[in-house]
């Protein structure tokens, strides 16, 4: 029995369609003859390229997994993860970054709070809370098993 949470779909389309322009930029200025860019303008373009691809891969592989013995999270390209047993509370922070997004803290023994990366509206929040919330109820319920 495990969920899974991903980013959700309004800010997925967001990020892809942001890196979709800066790849875009990058193929259009890397399309032209070399002597008409030269060498700063073929740097520009391969910067921008990749920053698109960067971009798209990070927020594609951002997610949030539950399991009977951890959260497990991948953000930046790092898997962590948090065992149950090392978890306070939940609770609803600020998102990391600009703007006002709200995301959903972890108070971790002798870590302190651990953003996870599931941001979004408030309610969209408070509702993924009250399902990790849920969740971590039920784990008292069954019985453990290694495997």
């Amino acid at each position: 029995m495990s969920r899974h949470y991903r980013t959700p779909a309004g800010q997925l389309v967001a990020w892809l369609i942001c890196s979709a322009v800066f790849v875009l930029i990058g193929l259009s200025v890397l399309s032209q003859p070399s002597h008409k860019v030269g060498a700063g303008g073929v740097i520009v373009a391969v910067l921008a390229f990749a920053v698109g691809c960067v971009g798209a891969a990070l927020r594609l592989t951002t997610d949030v997994k539950l399991t009977p013995a951890e959260i497990s999270y991948r953000s930046n390209f790092r898997r962590r993860t948090i065992p149950w047993a090392s978890v306070e509370s939940i609770r609803v922070g600020r998102a990391p970054g600009f703007g006002s997004w709200s995301c959903v803290v972890v108070d971790v023994i002798e870590r302190g709070g651990v953003r996870l990366p599931v941001a979004g509206s408030r309610d969209y929040v408070e509702r993924v809370m009250g399902e990790l919330e849920a969740y971590r109820a039920g784990l008292g319920t069954l019985p453990l098993t290694k495997g």
